[in-house]
């Protein structure tokens, strides 16, 4: 299944593991996560943008799905954060 919230994702398991992690890859999950977040954001936020571009219905609905899709990812990153 492609669609998922961020409340659906467990993350005990992986706040228990995060204090063995070096500095070096703490930093590393942090400046990943953080730059992700980034993407999803403007990926979310110009997608609409192609749509004045396309003619089809079917693909403009497939952008605003990958639009919604790409929000839902933005924030589980800052979840994560």
């Amino acid at each position: 299944n492609n669609f998922w919230i961020p409340e659906e994702i467990s993350l005990n398991e992986d706040v228990k593991q995060f204090p063995y992690l070096t500095d070096y890859e703490r930093r590393a999950f942090d400046k990943i996560i953080a730059f992700l977040n980034f993407l999803d954001s403007i990926q979310s936020e110009n997608l609409p943008n192609l749509s004045r571009y396309i003619t089809a219905s079917e693909v403009a609905s497939l952008l605003n799905i990958q639009a919604f899709q790409e929000e839902i990812h933005a924030q589980s990153y800052s979840y994560i954060l």
